[in-house]
């Protein structure tokens, strides 16, 4: 379960991170093709990934609920958990780009610290 957890939770980043960047707008943002800027232009709520990741997260706890620790779950928060630690530089951090090079390398850092601590969980 461990390296399902680490290969969604990796796999989600990297894949997160060049579909933001291939969809983004940086000239006019309301433009841009990701799907939170969709959300955003239907509901008029300022919605990221971060937001997305949240809400996974306790539809996580439903799946767990109804069904203990299986597959389902843990790909749910290895997704839902890298939306989150993605985005979180960015959302505290006001001066944080999240396209500039401090962005990413910090959204890495954070990812590669909880890869750390999942084998740390599980072992």
């Amino acid at each position: 379960m461990i390296n399902q957890f680490i290969a969604t939770f990796i796999l989600t980043f990297i894949i997160t991170r060049v579909f933001t960047h291939i969809l983004h707008n940086k000239e006019e943002i309301r433009k841009s093709k990701t799907l939170t800027q969709k959300l955003r232009n239907c509901t008029n709520f300022e919605i990221h990934h971060i937001h997305l990741g949240f809400l996974g997260i306790i539809l996580s706890f439903f799946v767990y609920m109804i069904f203990g620790v299986s597959n389902s779950f843990i790909v749910l928060v290895a997704i839902n958990l890298s939306l989150i630690c993605d985005q979180v530089f960015p959302l505290i951090f006001s001066k944080i780009c999240y396209f500039s090079k401090l962005g990413i390398g910090l959204a890495t850092i954070l990812h590669l610290f909880v890869v750390v601590l999942s084998y740390f969980y599980f072992f």
